[in-house]
């Protein structure tokens, strides 16, 4: 039997790594109450919004956040409470209650907090306030199915490494082309939507941004033009011409 290829061993590991964690008990308290008699409107109402428009799960249930984010940040001016948002996902059918934990808020609070911080860099571009909301969303969806999310990452990692030594494109910049090769990888493997794709090129750009103090000051300045870059690259037509040589 060969060995296993190195972007596969290193799959593998995460995965191993992931199942190894353990939620502090702490963390693993429900703190949305049970209302019996909302939820069942509240879910009807929710399923038929999107029935035309149907999703995959998680991309629902990210839209949802991101809906729930920018009435509360854009419309109503406040900052939203991470309870507030997890009782209205719990209500509208997307969260089962025993997701909505005391660990799950504070991540989600932190998410919330980032922003908050960023905001001044953003220089009043209600266009820019709306692109960080979204990565914001995609961050709360990935705390609400970490383990189905820390998966996806660690599939198309393997799969990226496998394939991007194979892609030529002399007609590219080589670092257009390696972000298309990593679009393209999500494209193929998870069917990625633009919103999830453009937060997988934030962390990209940003990897600070997972951090827990994360501090924005050394690149204030180039956050328009890393969005713009998102931007241009999500809709770059090169990763489908790649998407077509992967299948």
């Amino acid at each position: 039997m060969q060995p296993l290829s190195q972007p596969i061993q290193q799959l593998l590991f995460r995965m191993r790594g992931y199942e190894s964690r353990e939620e502090p008990s702490e963390d693993s308290e429900i703190i949305v109450e049970e209302h019996r008699t909302a939820n069942p409107a509240a879910a009807l109402y929710e399923n038929l919004r999107y029935l035309v428009d149907y999703q995959e799960e998680h991309a629902v249930r990210r839209s949802a956040i991101e809906r729930i984010l920018r009435r509360s940040i854009l419309i109503e001016r406040k900052t939203l409470d991470a309870r507030v948002l997890l009782s209205e996902l719990v209500e509208g059918g997307y969260l089962p209650r025993s997701g909505a934990t005391r660990g799950v808020a504070r991540k989600i609070t932190e998410a919330i907090d980032k922003a908050a911080r960023i905001e001044p860099h953003l220089s009043g571009s209600a266009s820019l306030r709306r692109a960080v909301i979204s990565f914001v969303a995609s961050e709360v969806e990935t705390v609400l199915a970490p383990r189905e999310h820390l998966l996806d990452d660690a599939v198309v990692q393997a799969f990226y490494q496998t394939v991007q030594p194979r892609i030529q494109g002399h007609e590219f910049e080589k670092d257009h082309l390696d972000v298309q090769v990593r679009c393209a990888c999500r494209r193929a493997l998870l069917g990625s939507d633009d919103a999830s794709l453009s937060y997988a090129l934030w962390l990209l750009y940003v990897p600070q941004w997972k951090e827990e103090a994360a501090n924005f000051d050394a690149i204030a300045g180039k956050i328009p033009a890393i969005i713009s870059t998102i931007r241009m690259n999500v809709g770059s037509t090169v990763q489908w011409q790649i998407v077509q040589k992967l299948k």
